[in-house]
């Protein structure tokens, strides 16, 4: 069901038909996402109240949720057939406090809905998925990298010379500029919490449909993601060029240094335990970073006041993955790819789902 404007994924009523309360913020909402995200929950209210919404039915996980599960899940089959069939070892010790929260997150939400506190609900349960896919897909590709198929950086580097892209001189013109940097090693950060301040702002302005599009399409995308990776293993252009954290201006030496070491261990053998170390990013192509900042600029642009700023703010961090991730140009191409064909397929999965809207 598009959305259209003067149309919002929302409903005035709750489960029984009653006119819902105005938004308060509980102790639960408040202790769970802090300052800063009561303030976005109290943000995306104040932008939704702007307008006058359509009244949809509220969305259930039961209806519309169950894609976003099932690719979660099917994110863990490479990490359980790995450790089942004994090429992995499994370190639940360390792996189990993170999915021990996911578990209450998701938990805590199911028993909110039950309590007829659906908005709650919804931001719990979708952050316990967001969480759960994150780890599914790095774990995932932990597993693929020991396939130990041959190194793509040389590939992926002729590939930006055929575009008429100069990766050394790209990186020697972004450290002549420090604000520039700086600029872009923080609009990189910003793809660590923005899209769970998305989701809240999207489930507090009453918008709930368009919050489950965003995190399908999201999971979608790292599914996508960890497809492609084994066919294109790298070690990122900062190895690939051999240029080391000396040569990168402080606030941007974010990247793993010890990448090559991580991808060899796992390739000859070394390392063949699934723990918290492994819960990290050794992706290079296809860009999730991009193919994030994409979607973050589809999913904020169902706030009005919000859009052209994640627009600027998205087009940043879709650029900061070259010289501060460390990406091939041709990373972020296939990033934007990416990030086109989950957006759709998420908007046409659910829009086959979800509720026709109410005239009441």
């Amino acid at each position: 069901m598009p959305s259209g404007p003067g149309r919002r994924d929302a409903s005035a009523a709750g489960p029984s038909g009653q006119a819902l309360p105005p938004i308060n913020l509980s102790a639960i909402e408040r202790g769970l996402w802090g300052p800063w995200h009561s303030a976005a929950v109290t943000t995306g209210v104040s932008i939704v109240r702007a307008g006058a919404p359509a009244r949809v039915p509220l969305a259930t996980a039961g209806a519309i949720g169950w894609p976003a599960w099932l690719v979660a899940l099917v994110l863990h089959l490479a990490p359980g057939i790995a450790v089942a069939g004994g090429w992995f070892a499994l370190r639940a010790d360390e792996l189990l406090p993170f999915y021990g929260i996911c578990a209450l997150l998701v938990g805590s939400g199911w028993w909110l809905r039950s309590r007829g506190r659906q908005r709650a609900s919804d931001i719990l349960e979708m952050s316990g998925l967001f969480y759960l896919a994150a780890a599914g897909t790095a774990l995932t590709c932990t597993v693929s990298t020991a396939l130990a198929l041959p190194y793509a950086d040389a590939h992926l580097a002729a590939a930006d010379r055929a575009l008429g892209f100069d990766w050394p001189a790209m990186f020697q013109l972004f450290h002549a500029s420090p604000r520039a940097a700086h600029l872009l090693a923080r609009a990189y950060e910003i793809l660590l919490w923005a899209p769970q301040m998305l989701i809240v702002l999207l489930i507090a302005g009453r918008l709930p449909l368009r919050a489950w599009r965003f995190l399908t399409g999201w999971l979608i995308g790292l599914l996508l993601t960890a497809i492609v990776y084994p066919f294109f293993p790298a070690i990122a252009a900062f190895h690939h060029y051999g240029l080391g954290p000396e040569m990168m201006t402080g606030t941007t030496a974010q990247v793993s240094w010890n990448l090559p070491q991580i991808m060899e261990d796992l390739r000859t053998g070394i390392t063949r335990s699934l723990g918290a170390a492994q819960l990290t990013g050794v992706v290079t192509m296809p860009s999730f970073h991009a193919a994030g900042a994409i979607m973050l600029i589809h999913g904020y642009a169902a706030l009005r006041w919000l859009r052209w700023p994640a627009v600027l703010i998205g087009g940043t961090i879709f650029v900061s993955a070259v010289p501060v991730g460390g990406h091939y140009l041709v990373d972020i191409i296939a990033g934007l790819g990416l990030a086109l064909i989950a957006i759709v397929a998420a908007d046409r999965i659910l829009a086959r789902l979800e509720p026709a809207p109410s005239s009441g």
